[in-house]
């Protein structure tokens, strides 16, 4: 489950800077382990030795990398973490991972076909159906 993207590092010592993908920052401070997935690359455990929560980002060392050189080639990495650490959601609420393959259909009833890919987007989530 995607939590956060590594948009660069921080300091000398290794710490990246992550972009937030989670409506649940606060998630960061009970870390203990990563899943790192770079899209060139498979995914690697990590283990989070600190995590430094700000209002627009969050500052994570993890044990594996040691300095800004080892930690840049995690840039546009994904951070995941398993779905059974997920945060339970209210009744009537789901993950975007929970609406790919649902129904889709119009107020009339029509059916639109299922949902493939959800984009998104600074304004609103984008809805892809076939």
């Amino acid at each position: 489950m995607l939590i956060g993207l590594i948009v660069g590092t921080f300091g000398w010592r290794g710490e990246i800077k992550v972009r937030p993908e989670t409506d649940f920052p606060e998630r960061f401070l009970e870390l203990k382990e990563v899943l790192i997935e770079h899209p060139a690359g498979p995914r690697r455990l990590c283990h989070v030795e600190t995590v430094r929560v700000t209002e627009r980002q969050i500052k994570l060392k993890l044990a594996e990398f040691n300095n800004k050189e080892e930690a840049a080639s995690l840039r546009e990495s994904f951070i995941l973490i398993p779905k059974s650490q997920a945060v339970p959601l209210p009744e009537g609420h789901l993950y975007l991972h929970q609406i790919v393959g649902l129904s889709v259909q119009t107020v009339e009833g029509k059916d639109l076909g299922k949902v493939v890919e959800v984009i998104r987007a600074p304004g609103n989530d984008v809805y892809v159906t076939p």
